[in-house]
Parts: structure tokens; C-alpha cells; sequence
């Protein structure tokens, strides 16, 4: 088999002789497609927070109502907390920024 990297690789050239479709798209298609993009992010995001209440309310059940140790406890709390680190890292890094309204579509491709 031959080196990818080489200029005389078969399968490399045969890869960059393939026709290129380019796709024109219209400001409304970017900012449509843009807008859908965010529902899927906010979607996930909630059903992740909501998911993570859950599992921190079991947490802090099972802490206040089971008769464990307090290393069992301690784990609890633990484990609320880290489910509290990141949710808050989700939401700080996994949110979709703000589409502007009424942007040219200079400022959507910008």
C-alpha cells in the first residue's frame, strides 16, 4: 500500500478528481437552518437539565433519607455537586449564542 501523504497516492488523487457541488444558500435558508440548529441545542440542553435535576434530587434523597454513613454522604454530595459543575458548564459552553434579529447577511456569514 502506498503512503497517503505521497503526491502519487491512487486513492488521494482519485478523492480530488471528484466533482465539488456547491450549495448556494439564501440568507432566509441560513438564517432557517441557523434557527433549527438552535431548537435541537436548547432541546438537548433542557432535557439535560432536567435530567440532571432528577438525578440530583435521587442524590440528595438518598442522603437525607437512607441510614448510610457519612462517606455515603459525603459521596452524595459529591455527586450533586459535580451534576451542579456541569450543568453549569453546559449551559456556560453548550448554549447556542444569540442569532442577531433583523442581521444583514453580512453580519449572519461575518
Amino acid at each position: 500500500m502506498s503512503d497517503p501523504a505521497s503526491p502519487n497516492d491512487p486513492l488521494k488523487a482519485a478523492w480530488l478528481s471528484q466533482p465539488v457541488e456547491l450549495t448556494q444558500m439564501t440568507a432566509i435558508d441560513l438564517a432557517r437552518s441557523s434557527a433549527g440548529f438552535e431548537r435541537k441545542v436548547r432541546r438537548r440542553n433542557l432535557m439535560e437539565y432536567v435530567a440532571g435535576g432528577f438525578a440530583a434530587a435521587a442524590f440528595a434523597a438518598m442522603g437525607v433519607f437512607s441510614h448510610q454513613n457519612w462517606t455515603t454522604r459525603a459521596g452524595d454530595v459529591a455527586i450533586i455537586l459535580g451534576l451542579a459543575v456541569m450543568l453549569w458548564q453546559l449551559h456556560r459552553r453548550g448554549s447556542p449564542a444569540r442569532t442577531p434579529a433583523g442581521g444583514t447577511t453580512e453580519s449572519l456569514l461575518g
